[in-house]
């Protein structure tokens, strides 16, 4: 849906700009030409396009069924994309964490629940959102020690969250959900599950 959006707009339009490598929307209200970004917020003019590593992804899976003059349902099944039945039951969530915003929550609940979520982040540091926590900035994958040792208990404390700090990545096809946080004043991975939409599906026989 958002690839046919993006495609019948811009073929109307001769000027148009795409942002890359870069989740956050920037393209302020006013600008005579459409700014396309991977998560367009309220303050801003931009349309929605999908995550860039997703895009590149279907590509090079195109250009393998391109050399292989196979664009049959067996042979993209074969090829990165698990059947829905093997793949993982929890909802991924990998992604940087930008501190103190509702990222935190998920991997919060990824500490609580890991039967249900699978979680890695990435940053520069960590900082508790629970007002009642007096921790200090985590700034490497440090212990807890003395009275930070009871911050593991709390979800909404830095520590608590430390141990998902592996810099893990999400392998597209590998699971059966992914989490897609708002795109409005928060940082977006939509176009993840449009991969997981595309790829959902099971071959008959």
């Amino acid at each position: 849906m958002l690839f046919h959006m993006v495609l019948s707009v811009v073929s109307d339009m001769k000027d148009s700009v795409f942002f890359f490598g870069s989740e956050r929307s920037m393209m302020p209200w006013g600008v005579p030409f459409p700014g396309f970004s991977f998560a367009p917020q309220r303050g801003s003019a931009d349309f929605p396009f999908p995550f860039v590593e997703m895009v590149l992804a279907e590509l090079r899976l195109h250009q393998e069924a391109s050399e292989a003059n196979n664009f049959t349902d067996a042979y993209y099944s074969e090829r990165r994309h698990m059947n829905w039945n093997d793949r993982i039951p929890k909802a991924a969530f990998f992604a940087n964490l930008d501190s103190l915003t509702p990222r935190q929550l998920i991997y919060d609940q990824a500490m609580l629940r890991p039967d249900l979520f699978d979680a890695s982040f990435t940053a520069s540091e960590i900082k508790a959102w629970d007002p009642s926590s007096s921790e200090s900035p985590i700034l490497s994958k440090q212990q807890p020690n003395g009275n930070e040792s009871r911050a593991m208990n709390y979800t909404g404390y830095a520590q608590f969250i430390s141990n998902l700090w592996t810099s893990r990545s999400y392998t597209p096809g590998n699971y059966k959900y992914v989490i897609v946080p708002a795109g409005m004043g928060v940082m977006s991975l939509s176009g993840r599950l449009a991969s997981l939409l595309a790829h959902s599906g099971e071959m008959d026989g």
